[in-house]
């Protein structure tokens, strides 16, 4: 072989290594449906791609917080509930006593007593593995026999976005015992009065009651707000994270159509290669190359 036609078979060899290196990339790319599968493969993309993973983490990271909080605060107010019924029965109880004997209240005043027992119960509510009406101090049981508070006025709060959490534990004292009155007072007082047959006694409980029945309104709109605000931090986070999604299909995915085209002009190409080779020195290129 003449040095010229050496050194023209070393040109086209050179050409036809980057062309199959071309094939390989676009094989390996239609194989795994990826453009992007190593940082070599587009730096600046695989980076950002990255960067977007990390972001995705921590969106599912909040999804599942909030999802857990709206979770646990629909159970706090599912028990709230239970105890607005509990207090509405008592003074519904108080309402009809001053028309009855004193045999018939001597039953009121057991069934008051069997009410606030129910009450106590539903304040030391216990749930996912601790007291929900202990404020922070979730492992201390908050009221004991007598309604004597024993947990703490903080909460335990999770986040629900990047700069947004929220409560989800109560303090049971500003629940039970705040601004509506000492509920498990009430009810006590209430009892006696019905056992003594004391009909001012009885009236005069009959105010208290609604004070802590409209309290207890107020704390249940308060917890359904912050049920709210994690529904919507959920729904938010599921639309972020179906962008971030898009965005790392963006710079990661291929375009099939793309890539079919690219296989058919780096196949012809390769062909073209070998067919000039073979007109130049009378051999194919794969002879050549053995």
């Amino acid at each position: 072989m003449r040095v010229s036609d050496a050194s023209l078979t070393q040109r086209f060899l050179t050409e036809f290594s980057a062309r199959r290196s071309d094939m390989d990339t676009l094989l390996r790319q239609l194989a795994s449906g990826k453009r992007v599968t190593r940082p070599s493969d587009d730096p600046a993309a695989a980076r950002e791609a990255l960067a977007n993973r990390g972001i995705g983490a921590r969106l599912q990271g909040l999804m599942e917080s909030s999802r857990r909080a709206a979770s646990d605060l629909g159970s706090i107010d599912a028990t709230l509930s239970k105890v607005l019924d509990v207090m509405i029965e008592a003074r519904d109880t108080g309402f009809a006593a001053p028309q009855a004997n004193d045999e018939a209240n001597d039953i009121r005043a057991i069934e008051v007593r069997s009410l606030r027992e129910t009450l106590l119960n539903f304040a030391n509510t216990f749930q996912r593995g601790r007291f929900v009406f202990s404020g922070s101090a979730t492992s201390v049981n908050p009221f004991d026999a007598a309604g004597v508070y024993s947990g703490n006025s903080e909460e335990v709060r999770t986040a629900i976005d990047f700069n947004q959490d929220v409560g989800i534990t109560l303090a049971g004292d500003s629940v039970f015992q705040g601004s509506g009155g000492d509920m498990f007072q009430q009810l006590e007082d209430l009892a006696v009065a019905l056992e003594n047959n004391d009909t001012a006694a009885i009236t005069a409980t009959l105010p208290q009651l609604d004070e802590a029945i409209r309290h207890l309104g107020t704390i249940r709109t308060d917890v359904g707000n912050r049920i709210r605000r994690a529904e919507i931090a959920l729904d938010r986070h599921d639309d972020e994270l179906v962008r971030v999604a898009e965005r790392i299909s963006q710079l990661e995915d291929i375009d099939i159509e793309e890539v079919a085209a690219g296989l058919s002009v780096t196949e012809a190409r390769i062909a073209g290669l070998s067919a000039t080779l073979q007109r130049i020195v009378g051999r194919s290129l794969f002879d050549v190359i053995g």
